[in-house]
């Protein structure tokens, strides 16, 4: 429950913010702890981290000692950024894989560091790291125990079940009017060998990029969540097709969420929640794409937009 010292219809506030700071981490204890959490031992291997992300759908799994201690988090950004630093496409990267200990690869990507919270800390410190690009962080008590961990996810499920007030009226306004998604969007050809899908994530910072047919009308999208092909050949082809790699291990792929820019806020974060996904394409009339609005984006938005 919001606190009664909390007013969702004050004037010029920022109605994101100020009703994430009123609550704590710790109110969230009890959901998020019905939650398994997935995760892997230091020596465990990076095959077998994503072997676990793919069984349980999950972008990444935190690295625990034997006393339990979270020494860091490892995410399909990290293992992307390992399976291009070997030679891929042939036996070595496959070897590489199983046998790579995975505390060793623990941020190989610099994007996703792992940041530590209080179960006393506001929510809204949760969303100002994450509007940062942390995507998932361990909730810790005073004795530095792990008690659950909080994500990007959680943040915008949060919001869009706390939709009154100022804040209703700031997700009443539309994508256009928002700017969201309007920055434009990277994209690759459903004929475009995987690798060249890999390196066009790593190489400009992103965890998703269009796919699109021959006309430019958005056909898919591959992910870090679509590595799970990786392990599932002793030797991985990365020299086929983009479809052909997800028609055979990711068909879920094609299924892309999308919106346009007079698409309200409101309606895009409840087909993000009751869909699951982690981002929304925004299409043209010719259903080309233009853009991409992530679960980042949108914590962004409701943390800085003034109503």
């Amino acid at each position: 429950p919001i606190p009664s010292h909390f007013s969702p219809l004050s004037t010029m506030s920022k109605p994101g913010y100020d009703l994430l700071h009123h609550i704590k981490l710790s109110d969230f204890a009890a959901a998020q702890k019905q939650h398994t959490v997935v995760s892997v031992g230091p020596a465990d291997t990076v095959e077998g981290a994503l072997k676990k992300m793919a069984e349980f759908h999950v972008l990444s799994v935190p690295v625990l000692d034997k006393s339990g201690a979270v020494t860091g988090v490892v995410d399909g950004m990290d293992i992307l950024a390992f399976a291009l630093s070997v030679k891929t496409g042939s036996s070595l990267a496959a070897r590489a894989l199983a046998l790579k200990p995975v505390s060793e690869i623990v941020d190989a990507s610099g994007r996703d560091p792992m940041v530590t919270l209080n179960t006393h800390n506001p929510v809204s410190m949760a969303a100002q790291i994450m509007a940062g690009g942390v995507h998932r962080t361990p909730v810790v008590d005073d004795s530095d125990k792990c008690q659950f961990w909080f994500s990007q996810s959680d943040v915008v499920a949060f919001i869009n079940s706390h939709l009154t007030g100022n804040l209703l009226a700031l997700a009443s306004q539309t994508l256009g009017q928002l700017q969201l998604g309007s920055q434009g969007t990277l994209t690759v050809g459903q004929s475009a060998p995987v690798l060249a899908a890999m390196e066009t994530l790593q190489s400009n910072g992103i965890s998703a990029v269009a796919i699109v047919h021959e006309n430019g009308t958005l056909a898919g999208n591959f992910s870090s969540a679509d590595l799970k092909g990786l392990y599932a050949e002793e030797n991985p082809d990365l020299s086929r097709s983009v479809k052909d790699y997800l028609d055979t291990y990711h068909p879920e792929s094609f299924n892309c969420i999308t919106a346009r820019t007079e698409t309200t806020l409101k309606d895009l974060m409840k087909d993000i929640v009751e869909s699951k996904v982690h981002r929304v394409w925004v299409l043209d009339s010719d259903n080309k794409p233009t853009g991409v609005v992530s679960l980042r984006d949108i914590i962004d938005c409701i943390l800085v937009t003034v109503v």
